[in-house]
């Protein structure tokens, strides 16, 4: 179990509890295929920042709001805004918690 199983059949088993454990394990199989690769499109989308949204992606996974932001990188509010607003479009993501949930997953670094 320790190396990755997901269960174990005792003999004698029967069909039904054979195809229930390898149906369990396709299905995990799949969701690790999907994470991986809406992983690999976060990080794509990451690549695609410019320096600027970079910085702000960053400020955003610290907490700073558009206030904080501005005064950080010494642009005005709606600039601040435009920023936010770009990278959460960029990344294709809805909501804050969404972009540091994906975030959190991705290996790049911001900056």
């Amino acid at each position: 179990m320790k190396l990755g199983a997901l269960d174990f059949l005792v003999k004698p088993f029967s069909r039904e509890e054979l195809l229930r454990v390898v149906a369990m394990g396709i299905e995990k199989d799949a969701q690790l295929m999907r994470s991986m690769i809406e992983k690999a499109r976060f990080d794509e989308s990451l690549r695609q920042l410019s320096p600027r949204e970079c910085q702000v992606h960053g400020l955003l996974l610290k907490g700073l709001n558009n206030a904080e932001i501005m005064a950080q990188l010494q642009i005005s509010l709606p600039t601040a805004k435009q920023y936010k607003s770009e990278v959460m479009r960029k990344l294709g993501v809805r909501s804050l918690a969404q972009l540091i949930e994906l975030s959190g997953k991705s290996r790049e670094p911001t900056a």
